[in-house]
């Protein structure tokens, strides 16, 4: 883990990307002259597309875990074996729900935003970011975008 000179929590909303990433600066930091940002890139999902991906989960051909019945020394059908995971297992796997203390934000972005109604998040990424549209050296501040 780095140890940085200074960094500041600011927890703030950045803005949506062409592909409708939710963009939020988790902190600035600054390290031996070197600025930056952490952040996380959220993507907020409807109940209907967590229900979808739940679904590919089942179907064999598209299940990204067809891999670990295959390995596995059963005499179960996938059907059976499949069936042995619950809903919520399922949907534990198809998103990554880190970000949750964008929770309140990102429902709020997503009545201004987005023509479905929020169900849950997908974090898609995460971690440092270098660009100087978000991070202004001098004044070690958010920029708007």
């Amino acid at each position: 883990m780095v140890n940085y000179d200074n960094h500041e929590k600011v927890e703030q909303f950045v803005g949506i990307t062409k592909n409708d990433v939710y963009v939020f600066v988790d902190e600035f930091f600054e390290h031996g002259g070197i600025f930056g940002a952490v952040g996380t890139r959220l993507v907020p999902i409807s109940e209907q597309s967590v229900q979808d991906r739940v679904k590919e989960f089942k179907d064999y051909e598209w299940s990204s875990i067809a891999y670990i019945y295959d390995e596995e020394d059963t005499e179960k059908t996938w059907e059976e074996w499949i069936s042995t995971w619950s809903d919520y297992e399922l949907e534990e796997l198809a998103i990554d729900s880190s970000g949750g203390q964008y929770w309140d934000k990102l429902q709020e972005l997503c009545k201004e935003h987005e023509d479905f109604e929020f169900y849950t998040t997908d974090c898609i990424g995460g971690g440092r970011m270098f660009d100087d549209k978000i991070v202004d050296p001098e004044n070690y501040r958010y920029l708007e975008t």
